[in-house]
């Protein structure tokens, strides 16, 4: 089925009205349930005109399925991407239930721009000069699609289940910070994770590196003051109302009350 601008604006609404009333939806929009990738990326788009329109700015970038089990289930050779925008960012430490549907939490490191970056054809060393700070992170994964389920398509269609996210405290970035692989500790009330930066494919930095070329291609510059979720170093995981979750890597910390 070929896409027409009206069609994928009506679906990416649908999702868009899904997460700000929390309600699942039970089919997809209009009965199109997108498998391949160019389409959901094509109603991905929709998102940024509908978040335009409403004020909210665009303030970073997630990557999804970034693991190898991820490849495997939806055969894929390379992650999926989805965008942040302003109202997604928690700026205090408790999220609400009733702001989300069914979230995963997820333990991520997080890469922050201080230059624009206009071109995807630079080398490595010239993106990650442009590298101001790097910062822990949770993301708060959330489908809109009753029980997770899925395509490849409609999971870009669903801005690649973004909902919401949590910032640690800023480091400035130095490249040999991620030099080596490395481990991180989340807490999820009294249980104990343990997550690595091996479960990211190509680690964080690579992830963050093929991101930044990857969003480029697909929609142009990426700018200064912008987060990149470099995808999550522990299985996602439920979350429980009521719990306090804790993560450490690389020394740094942060923290969100789910209630």
């Amino acid at each position: 089925m070929t896409l027409t601008t009206e069609q994928a604006q009506a679906i990416a609404q649908t999702y868009v009205d899904a997460k700000s009333k929390t309600c699942a939806l039970s089919t997809p929009p209009s009965g199109f349930d997108p498998e391949s990738i160019e389409q959901g990326y094509f109603i991905q788009k929709q998102w940024f005109d509908i978040h335009a329109k409403a004020g909210k700015s665009l303030t970073g970038w997630k990557a999804a399925m970034s693991n190898q089990a991820a490849f495997d289930r939806f055969n894929l050779t390379e992650p999926l991407y989805g965008a942040l925008f302003e109202d997604m960012l928690i700026a205090g430490d408790v999220l609400e239930s009733s702001k989300v549907i069914a979230p995963k939490i997820e333990a991520e490191i997080v890469f922050i721009l201080g230059e624009d970056i206009t071109q995807n054809d630079v080398s490595d060393e010239d993106i990650l000069s442009c590298v101001s700070h790097l910062c822990p992170a949770f993301e708060i994964a959330d489908s809109r699609q009753e029980g997770w389920s899925f395509k490849r398509g409609s999971f870009l269609a669903d801005n690649a289940v973004a909902s919401y996210y949590k910032l640690g405290e800023k480091y400035d970035f130095k490249p040999e910070m991620m030099s080596t692989p490395f481990m991180c500790r989340l807490l999820c009330g009294e249980t104990e994770i343990i997550g690595s930066s091996e479960n990211v494919l190509n680690e964080p930095l690579g992830s963050f590196l093929s991101m930044v070329r990857q969003v480029i291609s697909l929609y142009g510059t990426v700018k200064e003051g912008q987060h990149f979720l470099s995808g999550t170093l522990t299985r996602p995981i439920d979350m429980t109302v009521g719990e306090t979750y804790k993560l450490n890597v690389l020394d740094m910390d942060v923290e969100l009350l789910y209630k």
